[in-house]
């Protein structure tokens, strides 16, 4: 009888933290919508950050590629940003914003910065003007753009960040060209 009643503390126990999962902790915050990968993407952005380590000017590059694999727009500018990741974030929403005026809602980014991917998907950073741009793409969302964003080895963006790396020598305002 003594062993029944060691275990029923044990049990409770086990009860009370099965019941816990069954509980949303964030239930007052909405979750943000997770595109899977295998979604039915319109265009590909390949997204580069560059630093020119002796002025300490940063610089990004983007590449917009359809399904078909044809290069629709791609952009480069010298950005006001504080670390690569901040050009990233810039160019992210600067290319959100040129492939929703050209008619396209489900994109996918591709970059090769763990950092910029991992803000991206918890949707906060540690530097406030990274927030800002999160913020800038959080809208673009809500306004009914689909986006998700992949790490993807530095080869794959290359010649993405050449460009960008060009631009942290010879400052660019910013050009965007359609190629479409």
């Amino acid at each position: 009888m003594s062993s029944h009643k060691s275990l029923l503390p044990w049990f409770r126990y086990k009860e009370a933290f099965n019941d816990q999962y069954l509980y949303d902790r964030n239930s007052g915050r909405p979750k943000p919508v997770q595109q899977p990968v295998a979604s039915p993407w319109q265009i590909i952005l390949k997204v580069s950050g560059a630093r020119l380590n002796r002025t300490r000017r940063y610089s990004f590059a983007y590449e917009a590629v359809n399904m078909q694999g044809v290069i629709v727009f791609f952009g480069v500018a010298s950005s006001a940003a504080r670390s690569k990741g901040g050009a990233m974030f810039e160019a992210m929403v600067d290319a959100a914003i040129r492939a929703k005026h050209h008619g396209f809602q489900y994109i996918l980014f591709l970059g090769d910065d763990r950092r910029v991917v991992q803000a991206f998907r918890k949707k906060r950073s540690s530097d406030w003007l990274d927030n800002t741009r999160l913020a800038d793409l959080n809208t673009l969302t809500q306004s009914g753009l689909v986006c998700n964003m992949l790490f993807v080895p530095h080869i794959i963006v290359n010649h993405v960040w050449y460009v960008a790396k060009i631009a942290t020598q010879l400052p660019i305002a910013g050009t965007t060209r359609l190629l479409y």
